[in-house]
């Protein structure tokens, strides 16, 4: 059941059940049913917010029980002086008379106060469900007690614990990790430069037991290294399957949108003069404007600066050198034969950022016989498209944190086409 009330300064809700003894919010069976447990004592639980935030600490909570919805007669009440609150749960037992009263008579009308605060409305305890665990748990002791309350502190402890570090070769971005480079492919899962790596030329050099379609039989894996090109002429199925090999994932359109946040967007650097930030393939701002791509560790140095081409988060060189797949399919109503820019849709805050329309077309990058709208090259269907992210070094202006490119589908490869992996933290 659920109570609110709301102050100028607080609003407060309630989820509260009864409960046997023993039974805690590791639920491994559940029974829904009206009525109310016969063990003692009984336990009165829920939760507490203050606006939208969990209540933290403690709280004094009295519980009374009434014969009638309104008025009538005041039959117990239990007081918890300082009940402990911890991410908005609390669990008080009821004394020995409401426990009895309730047990006796589950027509009974309770009512909640915390604090100085009383909670509008009184609700029918016998109309209430609650949660038992599989009739196991009730009245436990022993070993099985002591096994729930390590269970207990074992759930507060991950409950409260911070969030992980991310590893080598990745940098946070709030509740996820995403490789700081562009990633490379390598047959070592090390990631220290041992081994074959794969994508480093405009040579399609995959194995054959890691082919186009992803379906491997030897794994090929994404590492996030400085030094070295950045693997390219990779399908999405290569990277998805890369990634996961890594135990990472292909980020997700929205990780990618979150980790690039911070990075100077080509034709805005400060004093810059023209519309790229760089004309070549070397050390510093972002890879826009050149012949190719460069290898990882060129984005500069300090986040934010002039010369620099990292996002706020520390990921280089998410705008230009390579586009990136993300794990994002679309079905588009077809190409439209123009590209177009976020400014002229809205606002100009966007810059020059570029989108390209539409479903996949024709295109001799892809490696399959036909065209690339097709898996197999034998008929005119049209693929998704999967997007790509952030414009590549020859894109000038277009390149940028909201450049996105979904005119190509998941099968499709080329020279500028590259990846990055993220990680739940």
């Amino acid at each position: 059941m659920s109570m609110m009330t709301r102050r100028p300064w607080m609003i407060v809700a309630i989820g509260a059940a009864l409960l046997a003894t023993g039974v805690v919010a590791y639920h491994v069976g559940r029974a829904w049913a009206e009525g109310v447990p016969t063990s003692s004592p009984l336990y009165f639980s829920g939760t507490i917010t203050e606006g939208a935030t969990p209540v933290e600490g403690t709280r004094d909570v009295i519980v009374r029980f009434w014969d009638r919805d309104t008025g009538g007669t005041n039959v117990c009440t239990t007081t918890a002086a300082g009940a402990v609150v911890r991410t908005g749960r609390f669990r008080i037992a009821l004394d020995a008379a409401c426990t009895t009263a309730v047990q006796a008579t589950p027509d009974l009308w309770v009512e909640v106060q915390i604090g100085t605060t009383p909670l509008p409305g009184r609700m029918k305890v016998g109309a209430v469900p609650y949660a038992l665990e599989s009739g196991r748990a009730v009245a436990a002791g022993g070993t099985l007690a002591a096994e729930l309350a390590d269970l207990r502190g074992r759930v507060a402890a991950l409950e409260s614990a911070p969030r992980r570090p991310c590893p080598t070769g990745m940098v946070a971005a709030g509740s996820f990790c995403i490789d700081k480079y562009e990633a490379s492919v390598w047959s070592n899962a090390a990631c220290d430069r041992t081994g074959t790596q794969y994508g480093e030329t405009t040579t399609d050099d995959y194995p054959g037991s890691f082919p186009d379609n992803g379906n491997f039989n030897v794994p090929l894996y994404a590492c996030s290294i400085p030094g070295v090109m950045p693997a390219r002429m990779i399908t999405w199925f290569q990277a998805q399957q890369a990634c996961a090999a890594s135990g990472k994932h292909l980020c997700t359109n929205e990780e990618w949108q979150t980790a690039v946040a911070g990075t100077y967007d080509p034709g805005s650097w400060p004093g810059a003069a023209g519309a790229c930030g760089s004309t070549s393939p070397s050390p510093g701002r972002c890879n826009t404007c050149s012949t190719g791509p460069r290898s990882t560790g060129q984005a500069g140095a300090v986040p934010g600066g002039a010369n620099d081409c990292i996002s706020m988060h520390g990921a280089e060189d998410m705008i230009g050198n390579l586009w990136e797949w993300t794990a994002y399919w679309a079905t588009e109503p077809g190409w439209n034969g123009t590209i177009s820019t976020w400014n002229a849709v809205g606002s100009a805050s966007y810059g020059s950022d570029a989108y390209f329309h539409g479903g996949p077309e024709p295109s001799p990058a892809h490696r399959s016989p036909g065209s690339y709208q097709v898996w197999d090259g034998a008929a005119a269907a049209r693929l998704p498209g999967a997007a790509i992210r952030g414009g590549t070094w020859a894109d000038g202006p277009g390149a940028g944190a909201f450049a996105v490119n979904l005119e190509y589908g998941p099968s499709s490869w080329t020279t500028s086409f590259g990846f990055r992996c993220c990680l739940g933290r």
